[in-house]
């Protein structure tokens, strides 16, 4: 029958002959008289067949496979193990097995941790798709529609309530400097004044912003993700509205900086990244298709851009 590969040790280049039938008594002592002949001769071990010289094969990374196959037999050898008692090597035995098993649990355990972690930013995603669908950014089949590519192109400030403006048409027949006053609460995040009042060409549009932060907070929170509508609305401050108001119509900065209690420092790079945000606009009414949109942000960027404010060096 089929020989099992455990049983066999290795191939020799040496053969005996067996007897065909070697159910006999006699036969079976005949082999085992070759083979006791055989050991006889080579007491260093039967000459085992050789891949190379006498299998001929001819794979190139045989020889280096030999030779590490080799080395490591020698240290299998040479290892302090052969010369232990039989107690010891089966306590050291029994250690290994039990290392092997904390191994195998370490890596369950570590592929448990790696499952529970996903989870919850698996969850959070769900409900974003959510959000994302009721707000029209995506349908049911979570295929983008023409409001979630034009969410795509902002990046430089929260590109849900950029969309939800856009679309609810709050910059429509809107002044360039108006438009621009509006989008500095989408920029400016940090921490301001509790009441800060705005002049009265400001309110209106200052209502209608907060209102549409409302309403996504109120999408997110039936969504089931922590986020509370007034606090996400108190996200967007209109701290900076009447200095880039005025200073689209030509003030000072020397004059903005008396408006609102902020930095020099805050106020620049506020007005550097509003700059930022109202290009991305601009591709966004290009992609809508909104040419009058378009027309009033590239009028607000040039508002914008002058003066110490986009200065290369303040030292100049």
């Amino acid at each position: 029958g089929p020989l099992p590969l455990d049983d066999l040790d290795g191939i020799s280049t040496i053969c005996i002959h067996v007897p065909k039938d070697h159910r006999n008594e006699n036969a079976r002592k005949a082999i085992l008289l070759a083979v006791n002949e055989i050991l006889s001769r080579f007491k260093d071990g039967v000459p085992l067949l050789d891949p190379l010289e006498d299998m001929k094969i001819k794979d190139p990374a045989l020889p280096d496979l030999i030779k590490k196959t080799e080395a490591l037999q020698e240290r299998l050898v040479k290892d302090e193990i052969h010369t232990m008692e039989n107690k010891r090597k089966e306590f050291l035995y029994g250690q290994y097995l039990a290392k092997f098993d904390l191994r195998t649990q370490i890596k369950i355990l570590e592929k448990e941790i790696r499952s529970v972690k996903t989870l919850p930013m698996r969850d959070k995603l769900k409900r974003m798709k959510v959000v994302l669908r009721r707000l029209g950014l995506v349908n049911k089949e979570n295929v983008i529609q023409l409001k979630g590519r034009v969410a795509c192109e902002i990046s430089t400030a929260d590109e849900l309530l950029a969309c939800e403006l856009l679309f609810a048409g709050v910059f429509n027949d809107m002044k360039p400097e108006v438009a621009a006053a509006v989008l500095s609460c989408v920029i400016f995040t940090e921490k301001g004044e509790e009441d800060i009042k705005v002049p009265d060409v400001l309110d209106g549009p200052l209502k209608k912003l907060r209102q549409a932060a409302r309403r996504i907070g109120e999408v997110e929170r039936d969504a089931n993700l922590d986020v509370d509508p007034e606090d996400y609305m108190k996200r967007f401050k209109p701290d900076l509205m009447e200095a880039v108001y005025r200073w689209c119509q030509g003030a000072k900065f020397s004059e903005i900086c008396q408006i609102c209690d902020c930095f020099e420092g805050t106020i620049i790079r506020c007005i550097r990244r509003l700059v930022e945000l109202i290009r991305q606009l601009v591709v966004a009414a290009k992609v809508i298709g909104d040419q009058t949109l378009e027309k009033t942000f590239t009028q607000a960027i040039k508002l914008i851009k002058r003066d110490i404010v986009f200065a290369g060096s303040l030292y100049l």
